[in-house]
């Protein structure tokens, strides 16, 4: 009956583990997709300014890697452009990329024509990016470049988007993820300081026109789930281990509490090299509440060890005892599994 009530449960445990791949692929290739609905923190142009040069802005990206979690960035090189109608001068030599944390120009061109002074030039650099790892690694990112006006106020000069849902290569290609969506959109940015700026009143806000562009990635591999959760898996088989020892035996109890502590120390170690991959987070992430589920598991495990144990020296009826012991593994393991199975299905659905 024991052995039945185990293959049970860890045909159970194995069961759903492995719908877990399918289930998160299928949910993953249902994300229709769809523009980019209010991510981007400038405020919209609702209307132009009197007087003020509209200048027609584009960027197209031909490569995103380096996707560096611990150092909160990523890689991005992309052709930059503008056609500015009033300007002489080259209107990218104004433009500042607000989070950016290290950026190389080259191929610079600028041409006066019918339509005012056209520029471009190619962009290689590194950004900043919050990663929001709360369903790592069933997560979506909005990775954003956001390009600022650096010299003109948006009096004199407001950027208008070129082609704005066309800023991505459709050849290109971003290994474990899949490309959703991507969108420039025109802005403006308002700083409460005038910046010294002796022509303006002291202390007056000052408004500068910007764009930001924002491509939507949704994670398709999910081999870093297996790799961070190997160990809470591992510390659960151990806890259930445990309840094969007797309780009629007493020199089993030293080796099972043992192997409880194994299972504990199974979770911890399996929990530093997940913050060591993911960098210092102050929230928790879908693989650390699985693993506080695994520990809880572990606990009660272990209480029941010394709960049973402690029946027995007082009772000394082994086969009722046991059959507590069994009820508290296959109850306490399908919760587990419940848990740890309802964890995944939110966090994949999200």
């Amino acid at each position: 009956m024991i052995r039945r009530i185990w293959q049970l449960t860890l045909a159970g445990m194995l069961v759903c583990l492995l719908l877990l791949g399918p289930l998160a692929q299928s949910l993953h290739a249902a994300v229709p997709d769809r523009s980019i609905p209010a991510l981007l923190p400038t405020q919209s142009v609702t209307g132009t300014e009197k007087g003020a040069e509209l200048v027609k802005v584009g960027l197209y990206i031909t490569r995103l890697d380096n996707f560096d979690l611990v150092k909160k960035s990523f890689d991005a090189t992309f052709w930059l452009w503008s056609l500015a109608p009033n300007s002489v001068d080259n209107r990218l030599d104004a433009i500042e990329f607000a989070n950016a944390e290290d950026i190389r120009f080259s191929n610079d061109y600028s041409k006066k024509t019918p339509a005012g002074v056209w520029s471009q030039r190619k962009v290689v650099g590194s950004f900043h990016h919050d990663w929001d790892l709360r369903n790592f690694p069933f997560d979506h990112q909005d990775l954003v470049i956001k390009v600022e006006e650096s010299e003109a106020y948006i009096s004199a000069l407001v950027y208008v988007p070129d082609q704005p849902k066309t800023v991505m290569d459709a050849d290109l290609k971003i290994k474990g993820w899949r490309v959703v969506s991507s969108q420039l959109r025109a802005g403006s940015k308002t700083y409460m300081s005038s910046f010294g700026d002796p022509a303006l009143p002291p202390g007056s806000p000052t408004t500068f026109s910007n764009f930001d562009v924002t491509v939507r990635l949704v994670r398709t591999n999910f081999t870093a789930f297996w790799k961070f959760t190997a160990g809470a898996w591992v510390a659960a088989a151990i806890a259930l281990a445990s309840y094969a020892f007797h309780v009629d035996k007493g020199q089993t109890m030293s080796p099972r509490f043992a192997l409880l502590s194994g299972a504990v120390f199974a979770a911890i170690i399996s929990l530093r090299t997940e913050s060591t991959e993911l960098g210092t987070i102050s929230y928790n992430t879908l693989v650390d509440q699985i693993h506080l589920v695994t520990l809880l598991y572990v606990i009660v495990a272990t209480f029941a060890g010394v709960y049973t144990w402690s029946l027995y020296r007082r009772h000394e009826d082994s086969r009722s005892i046991q059959r507590l012991g069994r009820s508290v593994a296959f109850v306490s393991t399908f919760v587990m599994v419940v848990m740890i199975v309802g964890l995944v299905r939110k966090a994949m659905i999200a």
